[in-house]
């Protein structure tokens, strides 16, 4: 109900769409920084697991800041659940605190979704914390993924769990893919050992081209635990393990993932954002859906619009 830093009474989100070829897609056209008051008022799009987002969200490249949420109808976050229809595209959320207590009943807590079901892409989270003592699935994008991650990332945050699955960009995957996307410089406080660089626990899904770095308290420096066919590759970091606990017999995971201080890979001191261009470019179809990657002298890629 707060529409670019005014509150427009009874009306919501639904009043604000624009229809594309048949598809409705909400546009955010300024940054966005919210008080304690507006908190009060907001709650997630797509707040009812029977009635998840169905459209398109873009941010423009636009900034909402300063977003403080805890749990809502099973799940926290900008957005509860989404539908496998769903797409939430070019945004940043920064300075960002979620907050779920023993008792909330929560599924899911993600600074961008609690649920992702659909595709999230060019979406980015800095400067934030997650708090659950709750939900069995955090993370910093979305805390329970069966859709797809790409062109993302999570920096500088604290992500804290006493219970379930927690992975920097998302909790759990499951028949989901993570790609094209990175972490680095963030916290992780965790009991279990399901917790994981990219993502906390992985199932018959796919995490390719990413990278991570300076992460700590990590168990696994991309993936905690993988399972039932999950493949890793084309990741790169800064230490092991890649993956903390898999069934070798039904995982594909690829060793060759360290890389020197210069960010040069230890296998072929090729530059990291070099081999993550690389990648984009040998995928003989939708090349378009990946942001290439520049290099940097302060971590190992950036994407060419950060």
């Amino acid at each position: 109900q707060l529409i670019n830093g005014t509150y427009k009474g009874n009306k919501t989100l639904a009043d604000f769409g624009h229809q594309v070829d048949g598809e409705t897609i909400y546009y955010l056209l300024n940054d966005i920084e919210l008080t304690e008051e507006d908190c009060e008022r907001l709650e997630p799009i797509g707040a009812h697991t029977s009635t998840p987002f169905v459209n398109t969200f873009d941010g423009k490249g636009h900034t909402i800041s300063n977003l403080k949420f805890k749990a809502y109808n099973g799940y926290g976050g900008l957005f509860g659940k989404t539908d496998s229809s769903s797409i939430i595209k070019n945004l940043n959320l920064d300075n960002c605190l979620g907050v779920m207590k023993v008792g909330d009943n929560s599924s899911g807590m993600g600074i961008i979704a609690g649920r992702c079901n659909g595709t999230i892409s060019n979406c980015h989270v800095t400067n934030s914390t997650l708090s659950n003592d709750d939900s069995f699935y955090t993370g910093g994008i979305s805390g329970y993924t069966s859709g797809r991650i790409i062109n993302s990332s999570v920096k500088s945050t604290i992500l804290e769990a006493s219970i379930g699955s927690l992975g920097i960009v998302t909790g759990y995957l499951y028949e989901g893919y993570v790609m094209n996307s990175y972490s680095c410089n963030n916290t992780v406080n965790n009991k279990t050992t399901h917790n994981g660089g990219i993502c906390g626990y992985a199932q018959s899904s796919t995490i390719t081209n990413c990278y991570t770095y300076a992460n700590q308290n990590v168990k696994g420096h991309v993936v905690g635990t993988g399972k039932n066919n999950t493949t890793v590759t084309y990741c790169y970091c800064d230490q092991g393990p890649v993956v903390y606990s898999y069934n070798k017999g039904d995982c594909n995971i690829d060793l060759n993932y360290k890389y020197h201080e210069d960010f040069t890979a230890t296998s072929n001191n090729i530059p990291v954002y070099q081999l993550l261009n690389q990648w984009i470019e040998s995928q003989e179809t939708n090349q378009s859906t990946y942001i290439h990657w520049k290099g940097d002298s302060i971590l190992p890629a950036l994407f060419l619009n950060q």
